[in-house]
């Protein structure tokens, strides 16, 4: 009885060991622009966001099969939530957007434009961390 009292003390105390040194990543760590776009895309154009010669984020732009897909992904993601916005559209319609407080990204935004051109874009803003930056892409990736 004392033997296996020890041996489940042991089992226990390496489980307990073990268990303390994993680490599993958060959604956010683990996403990236292609991943939140879905399976398949895969990175065709992207823009830098600067906000007082600081890199505050990217706007990606995704294709996969006729759909284009737009994140806007910040560099150095924080508890604080930013206005971050995220859009794609065939010029001269609505499009799709995404603008809200985010700590991460803004979308993932879609369209299905095949042979079609598009415009797409996004931003950053927040009153009181200083950050104001966005990119609008001339009309274009027409095939």
């Amino acid at each position: 009885m004392r033997r296996l009292r020890q041996l489940a003390y042991l089992g226990i105390t390496a489980l307990a060991a073990l268990a303390g040194s994993l680490t599993v990543a958060t959604p956010a760590e683990a996403a990236t622009p292609a991943s939140v776009c879905g399976s398949g895309f895969y990175e065709i154009d992207h823009a830098d966001l600067n906000s007082g010669g600081t890199l505050v984020g990217t706007v990606y732009l995704m294709y996969n099969n006729g759909t284009d897909c737009v994140v806007t992904w910040r560099s150095n993601p924080n508890a604080t939530k930013i206005d971050m916005v995220a859009y794609v559209q065939i010029p001269n319609t609505p499009g799709q957007q995404d603008d809200n407080w985010y700590t991460t990204y803004a979308g993932p935004v879609k369209v299905y434009a095949p042979h079609t051109c598009i415009q797409w874009g996004g931003s950053m803003w927040s009153s009181g961390g200083g950050i104001n930056a966005g990119y609008n892409s001339p009309v274009g990736h027409c095939t």
